[in-house]
This record gives structure tokens, sequence and C-alpha cells, in this order.
């Protein structure tokens, strides 16, 4: 299939996938799940810094990075939060695949890989835009990290 985001044109969550699609999607993702903030560093991205907010008494910083056209990921504006250690804790995006359908996604149970801590614990939950809310007690998506492997 030579453009796989476009066989996605009047999706809503409901729609069932093709394999194509769905093997589209797991790779956009997980490749931008494992790259950010990594992946801020690509020409083309703009990154605006936000209010900080307060997720269950943690003050979190906020960053807001809209992707440039043609970058393969959930939607072109996210929003990153980020701890005082400077790691990620919370990713909101609104999934174009799913027709811009709300989600955010928690990032838990840090652990170091040849120096570099990553969350390998990540639950994906609908996210309520009106208060910028969750509710823990549906888990769209339900991620675990076992071992990481950097390579130059």
């Amino acid at each position: 299939m030579e453009n796989p985001r476009a066989s996605f044109k009047g999706h809503t969550v409901e729609t069932p996938w093709t394999r194509t699609q769905l093997i589209y999607f797991s790779s956009y993702a997980t490749w931008n799940y494992a790259t950010a903030p990594f992946n801020f560093l690509v020409p083309g991205i703009e990154i605006n810094q936000f209010e900080s907010w307060n997720e269950n008494g943690e003050i979190l910083d906020r960053l807001e990075v809209i992707y440039p056209d043609g970058f393969a990921t959930h939607s072109k504006r996210q929003i990153f939060y980020f701890n005082q250690d400077g790691l990620l804790k919370r990713h909101d995006y609104w999934p174009e695949v799913l027709g811009g359908s709300s989600a955010t996604q928690i990032i838990e149970e840090y652990q170091e890989f040849e120096g570099i801590k990553t969350g390998t614990k990540r639950n994906i939950y609908v996210l309520n835009d009106e208060d910028n809310s969750y509710n823990k007690d549906f888990v769209l998506v339900s991620i675990n990290i076992k071992e990481v492997k950097f390579e130059k």
C-alpha cells in the first residue's frame, strides 16, 4: 500500500482495521513512543512551552509539539508532560487514524537501560478534552517493556 495513512479516511474508534492498517499504526506508534523526546530534534518540529500542570499532586512541565507535515505520528499537535527529573510522565494526542479522538498515555515504572531511563509501563486512556482528565478504569492499550537496547 503506497499511502497507508490515507486508508484511514473517515475512520472512527469503532471502524475495523485491515491487517495493513494495524501494521502501519503499530509501527509508527511504537517508533514514536520509543523515540520521544529524541524525535523533537527532527527538522521542522515546533515546540511551545505551556504552563505547568498539577497531575495528582506532581507538578509537570508541558510542551506542545507540532510535527511537520508528512511526519508519521498520531496527530500533528501533541502535548508532552515531564516531571522535575526530566522524565516523560504523560503524553496527550488526537489520533487522526481514529477520527481525531482524544487519548493520553501515562508512562510509569522507569528503569535504566545502558545509562538511559525509560518508562517500562505505558497505559493509554481516553482523554477528556474539557478538563484534561482521563478515566483509569478503562485502558485502551497497555504496553509493558521488558528490555531496551540502544545501538549507534
